[in-house]
């Protein structure tokens, strides 16, 4: 918890809540958060089904260094 504080989501949904009914708010950001974690845990099974390991390995050090 001590480390989301600072991050972008942690301040867009603050101030989202200052706004809009809390409860939305927070439904809104555990659905992101499912939906993002689903769609990471499909790339991560079907891409390196798709494409050479080699190739899986590069493209993943490449973004790592990216971002």
């Amino acid at each position: 918890m001590a480390t989301e504080i600072g991050d972008k989501t942690f301040f867009i949904a603050a101030v989202l809540s200052m706004r809009n009914d809390r409860a939305a708010v927070f439904g809104g950001a555990i659905l992101a958060l499912v939906v993002m974690t689903v769609l990471s845990t499909l790339m991560g099974l079907v891409l390196p089904a798709l494409m050479p390991r080699r190739y899986t390995h590069l493209i993943g050090g490449a973004l790592f260094l990216y971002f």
